[in-house]
């Protein structure tokens, strides 16, 4: 007997350590997959406060050989260990395995279609202006087989998660808060490093903003390479904030929320600063309708909080609605919309007259290339040199519509994930769609999202895992998780 209740001490004792490990190596991997989309490093000593502008990622070029080794040598290590632990678990989708190998062939056969040797590519502008010659360096055999095997791995990933994520011990639930705490505390360290090194830049933002002067590029970026990643970093903390909240209500996670609002805003990320107005809105507004009885202080609190802010919004646009219109042209007039449907037609002209690569993709290195020399060859005004400004469409322009349908119906599977979890708690359903659909218009405005190398952890963590730790088959931890939040 003694023997026997020993056995199952170690044993326990085992699963827990292989749980552990697991759940790390997952994590760990998840943590990594920005390393498979830097493309070369470049380094420079021009601007030391800011650390991340110190470094120049050039997608147009392909990683250094050790570093293209050593990152597919963790990565493969990863995966692998991840694959032999989960391994008499849970047998394989052949719907999921059927897609892998069908992206490896597809992606195999666009790369090594692509011409060899230097290339005079010439563009037909759709607008009927005249053709512009670009000269392509070329595509080496090292560029081709990089590009594949990053390709590989970063699908590999998706086929591990896919299959295996509902398997992942209770343990990853813990990892997950801790890590949503971690983008907070990311988010607002972003405000703090402008406010302790940018205040000026800061005075000058606020100054434009009170006289409605925004012809100017906003030079505030925290510790970031541009406004925009500072955008992001920021978003991330918000949607953090209404997820932690969603689970256990605080008021801590609501002044952080609001906080990000004005410093949104100083930044003059727009994206951004439209979600967070509109996800706030919607979340204080249906709080009480969901949670009422549950929770009647906060609600009370949501229902006060959200008629005091119309009214005041209401009074002060009847009061001054011409200053206010104003303001907002010219807010939202510098960029955006216009912006962003040059750099989509200015992508689209490279496939003019080659509708072949709608197919197959140009490749990551060269569209990145070849959109950066085009729009400078047309004296194109954006700051943006490498991408279409849209994650679904960077897809489609570097990888073909075959992979854009199969991140197109990955997504809708996503979707559909969210919504059966109302089936057990409306309220975290209602969170997790809301944020869903938030991160879905981020990504066809950002050249950053869940199937692009570009961006995917967070987008990965909201949008995946979420849903389906909800759906687990361990019906215990199900329960508790779906009762209770996670």
């Amino acid at each position: 007997m003694a023997y026997s209740i020993s056995n199952q001490v170690a044993l326990q004792k085992e699963k827990r350590n292989k749980d552990i490990l697991i759940t790390i190596l997952f994590y760990l991997t998840t943590l990594l997959l920005p390393s498979l989309a830097i493309g070369k490093i470049a380094f420079s000593e021009d601007n030391p406060i800011h650390i991340f502008q110190g470094i120049t990622f050039k997608p147009e070029e392909s990683p250094t050989i050790p570093v293209f080794i050593l990152t597919v040598l963790i990565r493969s290590l990863l995966l692998f260990f991840l694959f032999h632990l989960r391994k008499n678990t849970k047998r394989m989708s052949k719907l999921g395995l059927s897609l892998f190998c069908l992206f490896l062939v597809y992606r195999l056969v666009s790369l090594f279609y692509f011409p060899y040797g230097k290339l005079d590519f010439v563009v037909h502008p759709q607008n009927g202006a005249s053709d512009v010659t670009l000269l392509f360096p070329g595509l080496s055999i090292y560029d081709r087989i990089s590009e594949f095997v990053y390709e590989s791995l970063f699908a590999l990933y998706f086929l591990f998660a896919f299959n295996y994520a509902k398997e992942l011990p209770s343990l990853a639930d813990k990892f997950l808060l801790v890590i949503l705490k971690a983008f907070i505390a990311l988010g607002v360290w972003t405000r703090l490093y402008s406010i302790a090194f940018e205040r000026s830049q800061v005075i000058e933002s606020i100054k434009r903003i009170i006289h409605a002067d925004f012809s100017f590029f906003c030079s505030v970026s925290s510790f970031t390479s541009n406004k925009n990643v500072a955008g992001f970093f920021v978003l991330v903390c918000a949607f953090s904030c209404l997820l932690l909240f969603s689970r256990r209500p605080s008021y801590i996670y609501r002044i952080i929320y609001f906080l990000t609002i004005p410093y949104t805003v100083i930044l003059q990320s727009r994206t951004p600063l439209i979600l967070l107005l509109i996800c706030g809105f919607l979340f204080g507004l249906l709080y009480p309708f969901f949670n009422f009885k549950k929770n009647k202080g906060y609600s009370v609190a949501f229902i006060i909080i959200t008629a005091l802010v119309l009214i005041v919004l209401i009074s002060t646009y009847i009061i001054k609605a011409d200053q206010i219109n104003k303001r907002i042209h010219a807010f939202f007039e510098k960029g955006t919309v216009g912006s962003r449907f040059a750099l989509i037609s200015t992508s689209f002209d490279l496939f003019y007259h080659r509708e072949i690569y709608l197919l197959t993709g140009l490749g990551k290195r060269p569209f990145a290339y070849l959109i950066g020399a085009y729009r400078s060859a047309i004296a194109l005004n954006d700051a943006v040199y490498h991408t279409s400004h849209n994650a679904f469409l960077d897809i489609f322009f570097t990888q073909g519509v075959l992979s854009l349908l199969l991140a197109l119906a990955l997504s809708v599977y996503l979707l559909v994930l969210c919504f059966k979890i109302g089936k057990q708690n409306k309220w975290m359903s209602f969170t997790r769609i809301l944020i869903y659909l938030s991160c879905l218009v981020y990504s066809f405005m950002e050249p950053r999202g869940l199937f692009l190398r570009e961006g995917n952890i967070v987008f990965f963590i909201f949008l995946n895992l979420l849903p389906i730790f909800f759906l687990s088959n361990q019906t215990n931890r199900n329960k508790k998780i779906l009762t209770q939040g996670l």
